[in-house]
């Protein structure tokens, strides 16, 4: 067989068309809306994967809403937490045929409850179509039904599921379920309101758990945001000059003018005044505890837990002579009190070392032990502490603080003071730790706080103790105790 042979073309490169790639378009990622951004991270606050305010701290960072809708999202999400144990009942009272499975579409009922109880600016059908419509997308149509006739049966009689409680005997449960905190804690606090009461001058007959029910709502206040005048940059008559420039409104504290409360809420962060050290963000309350140091010139102070730097940077305001070591034990917080210190420019603070401090043999004139506590004192500004804290942790935190205040004590120079202080309002983590204290270490009394503070705060054996609804501030708890 011939076999012929084919000649092949060639062919010219520049013949053959070039092929060009499409550039890809530079797609825009969509910006959640404020509830979509809230379901999200009430869900996420469920599921354990961070606490509360650090979700809402990374979630503003990175949204570009405008102040409307940064304060209508910061409300959302802190109110659903705060309200979660009363709404979670609700959701079983509403639920005919049960609770959808889907934790999303629990989460899209639980912040469309909330809006529709105990907001009063948005209409109830936004709140409800948002709601089934974040349902819808996310989870599905039947999910989006079921979370539709829940909240419809809210908007058909809003008065009574605001009023609703469980039927029981026992009114400090209907307390907890009504105001929304734990039975077990409700409970204990019951026995102390009772105590209270009882060591009073008020009227035999007066009722317990009006006092208890008065410390519920304000612990569900919306908190004001509470600033303190660093007065080694500015009076508070100049600081006065400066808020009325920016139209903010504000009120001195009643328990120290030194401490502004401001009219509206806003992040502090977006302030100029806290930005360039005028002021620091402080509770009233929690002032006290430098007073109570009593800071003097060409005195040594330890801060021994000094994270995040509030009475550290209070201490270094009312004594600029004094000279402040600051630790803790937790070496990646030091990193706030640094930026605390460089933003309201102190001169006389030094960070160090935890293990330096504990293995040094330094003596201090004071030494402040602002321990680390349950914070049942401050659970209007901690709104998912409440749902954080278990009866056990009283026994755990105290075990931290009875070691703490052992260390603090080793030093303390002869005829200088030690000061105990927590955030709570617990006796296990107050009185009873300084009581046992006391016992232990007889080189050691406790001195009538009454000198440095209002003495309505001061309490009859002079330990600082505030539970926050009787004097408009949070709870605290702090005792000044000097070496022999």
């Amino acid at each position: 067989m011939n076999i012929v042979k084919r000649r092949r073309r060639r062919v010219n490169p520049a013949a053959i068309p070039k092929v060009t790639h499409r550039k890809k378009r530079n797609v825009q990622k969509v910006e959640p809306t404020v509830r979509e951004a809230a379901v999200k991270d009430y869900v996420a606050w469920i599921k354990g994967q961070s606490r509360i305010d650090h979700i809402v701290h990374a979630t503003l960072n990175s949204s570009r809403w405008d102040d409307r809708d940064r304060s209508l999202y910061h409300e959302i999400v802190n109110g659903v937490v705060r309200y979660h144990g009363r709404i979670e009942w609700l959701l079983d009272e509403l639920s005919s045929k049960g609770v959808n499975r889907d934790v999303l579409a629990q989460a899209a009922a639980a912040v469309g409850i909330y809006q529709i109880l105990y907001l009063d600016r948005i209409p109830h059908y936004a709140s409800v179509d948002a709601a089934v419509e974040i349902t819808r997308k996310r989870v599905g149509e039947a999910a989006s039904r079921w979370v539709n006739a829940i909240l419809r049966r809210v908007t058909d009689d809003v008065l009574y599921w605001q009023e609703v409680v469980p039927k029981s005997d026992n009114p400090r449960v209907r307390l907890a379920m009504f105001h929304s905190f734990p039975v077990w804690m409700v409970e204990r606090w019951g026995a102390q309101f009772r105590s209270v009461t009882d060591e009073s001058n008020e009227d035999e007959k007066s009722d317990p758990n009006s006092a208890l029910e008065q410390f519920l709502i304000w612990n569900n206040r919306r908190p004001k945001v509470t600033l303190r005048v660093n007065l080694q940059k500015c009076t508070p008559k100049q600081l006065e000059a400066k808020l009325k420039k920016r139209n903010i409104n504000y009120k001195p504290a009643v328990l120290d003018p030194t401490f502004i409360d401001l009219e509206h809420s806003t992040n502090p962060a977006d302030l100029s005044i806290v930005r360039d050290g005028y002021v620091s963000v402080q509770d009233v309350s929690q002032g006290m505890v430098a007073k109570l140091i009593d800071p003097q010139p060409d005195e040594l102070i330890l801060d021994l837990c000094s994270a995040p730097g509030g009475k550290t940077g209070h201490l270094a305001e009312l004594e600029p002579e004094c000279k402040i070591i600051a630790t803790d034990k937790d070496a990646g917080r030091l990193d706030v009190v640094k930026k605390n210190i460089a933003r309201c420019g102190y001169k006389n603070v030094t960070l160090t070392c935890y293990n330096k401090v504990l293995t040094g043999k330094q003596s201090f004139d004071a030494v402040l032990v602002d321990a680390p506590c349950t914070g049942t004192g401050v659970l209007a500004r901690r709104v998912d502490i409440r749902w954080r804290r278990k009866l056990t942790d009283l026994r755990k935190m105290a075990a931290i603080q009875r070691q703490l205040l052992r260390y603090a004590a080793e030093r303390v120079k002869r005829g200088g003071r030690l000061i105990y202080s927590t955030c709570s309002i617990e006796p296990e983590e107050n009185e009873m730790i300084v009581n046992d204290f006391l016992k232990e270490q007889s080189g050691f009394r406790l001195i009538n706080a009454g000198k440095w503070i209002p003495e309505e705060l001061a309490d009859e054996i002079g330990q600082l103790r505030a539970l926050g609804s009787e004097v408009k501030a949070d709870g605290v708890f702090a005792a000044r105790l000097e070496r022999k």
